[in-house]
């Protein structure tokens, strides 16, 4: 059993899972999903075209497949948000649906999005992701898994984040960044490994070690096929540097170039 307030509009056609609970004025549209044991806190919006798995936590006021911020869209457009399990939905974060037929904006698992956060159109955010409060994404930005993104960043579309890479606060992110490292300071650069990062994750040893030599590497100018290493992180590196870009990525702090403030 669900236990919807008597406040809360859940249109009839909504799928809910069993015991979620709705709070007060919330509304819940059509052509949703709601997985098991998730909480949607009093004021927020599902609106249709969202699925999300279950043991999602969405906090008050909250607003889930919004429409796109996009001059051309066409309200009529059927497309939507799929959300994984488990994730946290803290106050006034905003996701808005894919501009394109029947595609949607992804969220995985296990991710932490803080208060006023947004994810724009046609994002993809895999697992493990942290999004801090009033960070925004542009649209059509891929975020990998164990990312952190600190407050006041605003991340530019089509920008790609690597996996287990951090962003420092109030960064306005141009270009990609490499899983891995760290981004921020003034000019914006990329300017070491995310140490904290990859010890929680358990990357120690060689493997930490190929990612040192490959970031010595990166800093002097050196391309993805000056790479050394067979462990997971620095091939993962290499495939992802071969990969298209839109952006190119995020220049490297250098000996000499201005530190500035994080």
């Amino acid at each position: 059993m669900s236990d919807i307030h008597p406040t809360a509009i859940v249109h009839p056609d909504a799928e809910l899972g069993a015991d979620v609970r709705i709070g007060p004025y919330a509304v819940i549209h059509e052509r949703t999903r709601i997985g098991e044991r998730c909480r949607i806190g009093a004021f927020s919006t599902v609106h249709p075209g969202v699925s999300m798995g279950e043991g999602n936590q969405v906090s008050e006021h909250v607003v889930l497949g919004g429409l796109p911020q996009d001059l051309g869209f066409d309200p009529d457009c059927p497309s939507g948000v799929e959300i994984g399990a488990n994730n946290r939905f803290r106050e006034f974060f905003t996701v808005h649906r894919s501009t394109r037929e029947d595609e949607s904006t992804r969220i995985g698992s296990d991710c932490f999005f803080m208060f006023s956060s947004h994810v724009a159109h046609d994002c993809v955010v895999e697992d493990q992701v942290t999004i801090a409060g009033y960070t925004a994404l542009a649209g059509h930005v891929q975020v990998g898994a164990r990312a952190f993104l600190s407050g006041h960043v605003l991340v530019h579309q089509f920008a790609r984040i690597g996996r287990l890479s951090m962003i420092a606060g109030l960064t306005a992110v141009e270009r990609d960044v490499l899983p891995f490292f760290l981004l921020g300071r003034n000019p914006t650069v990329h300017y070491g490994l995310n140490r904290v990062g990859l010890k929680r994750a358990g990357v120690e040893g060689d493997r930490y070690d190929e990612l040192e030599a490959a970031w010595r590497v990166l800093r002097g100018g050196g391309k993805a096929e000056e790479l050394q290493g067979v462990g997971e992180e620095v091939t993962h590196l290499k495939a992802w540097l071969s990969e298209p870009s839109k952006r190119g990525y995020c220049a490297f702090l250098r000996p000499g170039m201005r530190r500035g403030s994080v």
